[in-house]
C-alpha cells in the first residue's frame, strides 16, 4: 500500500509541475509562443494545405495534413532556435531514418524535393 501511495504522490507532484509551466525537459519543447521563424515555417506550407498535394517521406505517402502533424513532433526533438532556412536545408531533404530524399507531391503527379520547394517559396518572406 506504501509503495502504491508514493507512486500517485510523485504522479500528483510532476502532474501540479508540467501545468505551472516547469518541464523537465524544456530543450525537447516548443514554445507557448512559436518563433518568428517557426512561423515562417508553417506560412510557407498554407497555400499546400487546400490542394491535393501530398508528402513522400521514405516511400510512403502522407497528406499534408497528417505531415505537418508529424512536422509538430519533430521540431519538437529537433529544433533548437535556428534560422528556418539553414535548418530546411539540414533536416527536410533526406528522411534521418532511411536517408531517401523527401518529395512534394503536386496535384498534377509531379513532384519535387520538399527542401527545395521550401527554399523557394521562403524567399518571398522578409528577412529580419
Amino acid at each position: 500500500m506504501k509503495t502504491h501511495r508514493k507512486w500517485l504522490v510523485s504522479g500528483v507532484l510532476i502532474t501540479h509541475l508540467a501545468m505551472a509551466g516547469i518541464f523537465f525537459f524544456p530543450d525537447r519543447m516548443i514554445p507557448n509562443r512559436p518563433s518568428a521563424e517557426l512561423v515562417k515555417l508553417f506560412q510557407v506550407f498554407q497555400p499546400y494545405r487546400s490542394g491535393d498535394y501530398k508528402i513522400i517521406y521514405n516511400g510512403n505517402t502522407y497528406g499534408i495534413e497528417a505531415a505537418l502533424r508529424r512536422l509538430k513532433r519533430y521540431l519538437a526533438f529537433y529544433y533548437r532556435g535556428e534560422k528556418i532556412e539553414s535548418w530546411i536545408r539540414a533536416r527536410l531533404y533526406r528522411s534521418p531514418d532511411e536517408g531517401k530524399i523527401i518529395y512534394l507531391v503536386f496535384p498534377d503527379g509531379s513532384r519535387r524535393p520538399l527542401r527545395n520547394v521550401l527554399m523557394t517559396d521562403l524567399k518571398q518572406f522578409p528577412t529580419a
